[in-house]
């Protein structure tokens, strides 16, 4: 349910080939961490793509992706915005993050959709222990 590969320097195109193989042999992943790898934005969209609604990669609690090459992170933020990734503890720090993909993804963090469709509402910090790391 884990998978640790941090330091290998796999960069873009190995990581891209990695997160699609992971989609289709090992869906009940909990638990990834790629930090310092080299990863770029290819990479978040290929693994965002697989964290949609009834994605394969759904179960992910924790994604830590810091030291990394990360510009544009909405493809993420649109899977938290979903309701379909659920992450507890997200880490993108010592990344290049534009403002844009820091505002929407530490928001998405915050406020999950409600049962209703297209509505969202924050939740009490005392149902919820989300951690976000991004400097």
């Amino acid at each position: 349910e884990q998978l640790h590969l941090q330091r290998n320097a796999i960069g873009c195109r190995g990581a891209v080939a990695l997160v699609r193989s992971l989609a289709v042999h090992t869906p009940l992943l909990r638990e990834i961490w790629l930090s310092e790898n080299f990863l770029g934005d290819e990479t978040l969209a290929e693994l965002a793509r697989h964290c949609h609604v009834n994605g394969p990669l759904t179960r992910l609690v924790i994604l830590s992706l810091s030291y990394n090459r990360i510009v544009n992170a909405l493809p993420l933020a649109g899977a938290l915005w979903s309701g379909a990734l659920k992450l507890q503890i997200l880490a993108l720090s010592h990344n290049s993050l534009s403002c844009e993909s820091v505002f929407a993804v530490s928001t998405a963090m915050v406020h999950r959709p409600s049962g209703r469709s297209g509505s969202s509402q924050p939740k009490s910090h005392k149902s919820r222990s989300n951690v976000i790391n991004i400097s």
